[in-house]
């Protein structure tokens, strides 16, 4: 058998742009879409990217061995693209609100683009990255042709399968109550009607399907609609931050804080039904 040879690099073929993300914060807070410096930045600044810096002064090496090769070797013959070269000196990359987009197919470009992938705590390498972490720190995120398309698609999906949840329960008004306590803290009267109800809710079905998806989709999500229709009736309450029954009995095992999370294990222990079975009669009593 001969020997495999291991394959060296090759630039890819493909494109990404980088996107800068908005945030209407500080001077920004409170501009249009329209204004000259909606979401943070100044129409035609740029902000400028060199090789980061490491914590000894030294400059992060951007290019693996195999890229490093292959770029001396064939691109910029005679040139040392060793990170204690002169050559990263001049290098940089400017970016500005308007999308930047880099053909990696091209060497210059590709530099380009692995420097900016040095920057991680504020370049997000990929829009599902982005969308993931969301750090503070991210000015742009780096995307690739079909992403953006693909996260719409996603986004769609979603929306409608949290819409055939919410045609199950629209007519449920104690579902519907214990949803928007549970997600927005808010307590609904006696008197509100229907059509309030679902309008709330629907609301959150449009700007918080991923909250109102994994919601309706815990598997405690009867529990924890119990405990909101309590709390909403007065029959559970939360003093510091702890859920307990107007009794003072504490909903959690001894030793543990009494979280929604805990509160939740402890109704549906068998060892407890008994409290919970009083809670749910209190609540069938109040309707």
């Amino acid at each position: 058998m001969g020997e495999v040879l291991e394959k060296g690099f090759i630039l890819p073929t493909e494109k990404v742009t980088i996107k800068f993300i908005k945030r209407n914060r500080g001077l920004a807070a409170d501009v249009s879409d329209s204004h000259i410096i909606s979401g943070g930045m100044i129409e035609g600044a740029t902000r400028k990217f060199c090789v980061p810096l490491l914590r000894n002064g030294g400059l992060k090496n951007v290019l693996t061995a195999q890229e490093k090769e292959f770029f001396e070797k064939d691109h910029f013959m005679g040139v040392n693209l060793s990170i204690y070269s002169d050559f990263w000196k001049n290098q940089y990359v400017s970016l500005e609100k308007l999308d930047t987009i880099l053909d990696l197919s091209i060497p210059e470009d590709y530099l380009k683009y692995k420097i900016l992938l040095a920057w991680d705590d504020v370049i997000a390498p990929s829009l599902d990255e982005f969308k993931s972490k969301n750090k503070g720190t991210y000015q742009f995120y780096i995307t690739r042709t079909g992403e953006e398309l693909k996260d719409r698609s996603k986004k769609l999906d979603a929306i409608k399968t949290a819409w055939k949840s919410y045609y199950k329960i629209e007519d449920n008004r104690e579902i519907l109550i214990s949803i928007i306590y549970l997600l927005t803290g808010k307590k609904i009267s006696d008197n509100s009607t229907m059509k309030f109800i679902n309008t709330e809710v629907e609301t959150l079905v449009d700007t918080r399907t991923k909250d109102f998806l994994n919601l309706v989709e815990d598997p405690n999500f009867e529990t924890k609609t119990l405990i909101a229709l309590a709390e909403n009736a007065g029959i559970v309450l939360k003093r510091n931050g702890k859920y307990e029954t107007v009794d003072g009995l504490t909903l959690a095992k001894d030793g543990e804080i009494a979280s929604l999370q805990n509160a939740v294990k402890y109704l549906i222990d068998p060892k407890n039904q008994e409290v919970r079975e009083l809670i749910e009669a209190r609540v069938k009593n109040i309707k």
